[in-house]
Parts: C-alpha cells; sequence; structure tokens
C-alpha cells in the first residue's frame, strides 16, 4: 500500500521522455499493467544487485485512489492512495 501526495507518482508525465531513468521501469502511474519482470534500465550498475528485479505472477492493473483532496489548492495538497493485492 503506498499514500502520498507527490503527483510524479500517479501521472504519466515522465513516461514520454527521451532519455529514461535508471528506475523508469518501477514507475507505478495510473493505469500501468504490471507483468512479468522489471528490471532496472541497466541492470549491471550497482543499485541492481542491492535491489533487484521484481516479478509478477499475473497482471495487475495500477489504480491510484483520492484520498484527500482538502488541500488540493495547494502544492502536493492532493492525497492519493495505491494498493495493490497480489494474488
Amino acid at each position: 500500500m503506498v499514500l502520498t501526495n507527490d503527483p510524479l507518482y500517479w501521472t504519466e508525465y515522465w513516461q514520454n521522455r527521451r532519455k529514461k531513468t535508471k528506475d523508469h521501469n518501477f514507475r507505478i502511474f495510473e493505469g500501468k499493467q504490471l507483468s512479468g519482470t522489471i528490471n532496472w534500465i541497466n541492470p549491471t550498475e550497482k543499485a541492481s544487485t542491492k535491489f533487484p528485479a521484481i516479478s509478477f505472477r499475473g497482471n495487475y492493473e495500477v489504480k491510484w485512489n483520492d484520498f484527500s483532496n482538502e488541500f488540493e489548492e495547494e502544492k502536493f495538497g492532493k492525497f492519493r492512495w495505491l494498493l495493490i493485492k497480489v494474488k
């Protein structure tokens, strides 16, 4: 379960950049399908040994839910939560 007020978690904005970040494959934006194995962009780097790839059995869709809009007018005022039930 994730609770955050950072919209970079649920928006796909960064997905369309030409240069991808090392953690690009681990982004959990709204509507993303989680399936198969998710690995680092360059799996030979040091981070991949400390944080190995994640493998899914089945397919899971990322669905963010509103938690609180009380401070939505303020920067980072909207809170959303995500729960992925793994079968």
